[in-house]
């Protein structure tokens, strides 16, 4: 699920998602959770409403951004920042993905490069 991740600058702070699946997947009641490096517990990043009535097609991407960038999730802040670990979740609180990340460069994204 996670494809990429670019966290500043915080303009153009976003996430991609990738559905390497054959069938949409409705993110209706899914959720973004994060933790940095010295937290005890994952908190909120992206809610179950900011997800509601939205599809990720088959095969397809799906970005959340602060700003509109195609067929994307607007998104006016989330956290995230550097020695950050997201973890996704569907609607039954189960874990879909998770990713960490120590630092990534301004204007550099931190990519899925294979499976």
């Amino acid at each position: 699920m996670f494809n990429e991740i670019q966290i500043s600058p915080i303009g153009e702070r976003f996430i991609e998602l990738y559905n390497s699946s054959n069938s949409d997947v409705d993110l209706t009641g899914w959720y973004i959770q994060r933790k940095t490096v010295t937290g005890t517990s994952f908190g909120s990043c992206i809610t179950s409403t900011q997800f509601k009535d939205k599809i990720i097609k088959a095969n397809g991407y799906f970005l959340i951004s602060r700003s509109q960038l195609g067929e994307s999730g607007i998104v006016d802040n989330f956290p995230l920042s550097e020695s950050n670990t997201v973890r996704m979740r569907d609607s039954k609180g189960g874990d879909i993905d998770q990713i960490e990340w120590t630092t990534i460069d301004e204007g550099k994204s931190y990519q899925k490069i294979s499976d």
